[in-house]
């Protein structure tokens, strides 16, 4: 929408501007693409974004795509079962598989209360196991060993990457 490129116009002046990283939302892990090419056309390098929600889609083109293109994938939706956990799983080990694993950062998109108030009563046995810190390391890592992901890919995703993110490291081409 207008409004959306107003707000992506707006995120890549404030990046320049002021040297920082931008981490956008998109809606279910579709135009990525699009959000990658506005903050390219101006002058966001590309190294310097992260394309959340990313794996709100398991289409491995989408994501090594945007991946090939320069910017971070933000497999960060874990826990919510929109898509689920073992889905996005699968489609984490193909990135990392075909070598795109240094462009990939992971988190669970917790919600620890809800418009300044803890969790509904109603709703905390829904979120009890899936909005919880250790979620990944409990839940997913030991989803990704199984899947053959091994302890240094998954050491790229939880520490290397992240770093390398807010460090503002350049990526090295990816074929």
């Amino acid at each position: 929408t207008g409004y959306e490129l107003v707000a992506l116009a707006a995120a890549a002046a404030a990046s320049i501007a002021t040297d920082t990283p931008i981490t956008t939302h998109t809606d279910e892990g579709t135009l990525g693409d699009l959000q990658q090419q506005i903050f390219s056309d101006a002058g966001v390098p590309p190294h310097r974004v992260v394309i959340g929600h990313s794996c709100g889609s398991t289409d491995t083109d989408y994501h090594l795509g945007i991946a090939r293109r320069g910017s971070y994938l933000g497999f960060d939706r874990f826990g919510i079962p929109m898509v689920s956990d073992d889905d996005r799983v699968a489609a984490l080990a193909r990135v990392i598989a075909a070598g795109a694993g240094d462009r990939v950062v992971v988190s669970h998109d917790s919600v620890w209360c809800w418009k300044g108030q803890p969790w509904p009563p109603k709703l905390r046995p829904r979120v009890a196991e899936r909005f919880v810190p250790t979620l990944f390391d409990r839940q997913i890592v030991p989803k990704l060993i199984d899947v053959g992901v091994d302890e240094a890919a998954i050491a790229r995703l939880t520490d290397d990457n992240p770093r390398a993110y807010f460090e503002s490291t350049p990526l090295a081409s990816l074929t």
